[in-house]
Order: structure tokens, then C-alpha cells, then sequence
């Protein structure tokens, strides 16, 4: 199976917050791709908390490392279809995985 970008927009995830100076220009988004269980995020991504979300429901959560150069493995048992998102507390980076 081929890896595939899967982050497609963002959103502002704290509204109320400030985040540097208020910068109001067009956000890049990371790189994030997607090969079955397994997600390699670019260096943009360290230090950031990447998620597996359904609904209202947190369904896995892990911290983007370095360390690993952006790998994380969600484990198997989780299967359907989601959305990934990485977070830096203000912003969220978001798109659609079936896992």
C-alpha cells in the first residue's frame, strides 16, 4: 500500500487563547502520511500532540517524537474511520484516516 498526505485543513482549537502575535495569514499545514496503522509526520510535527478522534471521543493520543522522526503506530484494535489531528494547543491540523 502506498502512503498517502492526510492532512487537509486547520482550525483554530483554542479560540479565546493568544498564539504568538496574532498572525492572521494563510497557516502550512504539516505533512503527515498515512501507510495502514502507521503515521510519519515531518519535522514541523516534534513536539506536537497528534490524536485519533471520533466525534467527542479521544480515542488515541500520543506526543509527535522526534526521537522516533515522526513515527507513530496506532495500535491495531483501533479500526474505522476517523479523524487525525495534530495539535500545538492552538491550532489543530486535521484530516480523515481509515484505519
Amino acid at each position: 500500500m502506498a502512503s498517502s498526505q492526510v492532512i487537509t485543513g486547520g482550525k483554530i482549537e483554542n479560540p479565546g487563547s493568544q498564539h504568538g502575535g496574532g498572525q492572521r495569514g494563510p497557516v502550512e499545514l504539516p505533512e503527515v502520511f498515512q501507510e495502514g496503522h502507521t503515521f510519519v509526520a515531518d519535522a514541523s510535527c516534534y513536539g506536537l500532540t497528534l490524536r485519533i478522534v471520533q466525534g467527542d471521543s479521544v480515542v488515541f493520543e500520543t506526543i509527535v517524537s522526534e526521537d522516533d522522526g515522526g513515527e507513530v503506530v496506532v495500535p491495531e484494535y483501533i479500526t474505522g474511520y476517523y479523524e487525525l489531528q495534530v495539535s500545538d494547543g492552538y491550532y489543530i491540523y486535521y484530516g480523515y484516516v481509515t484505519l
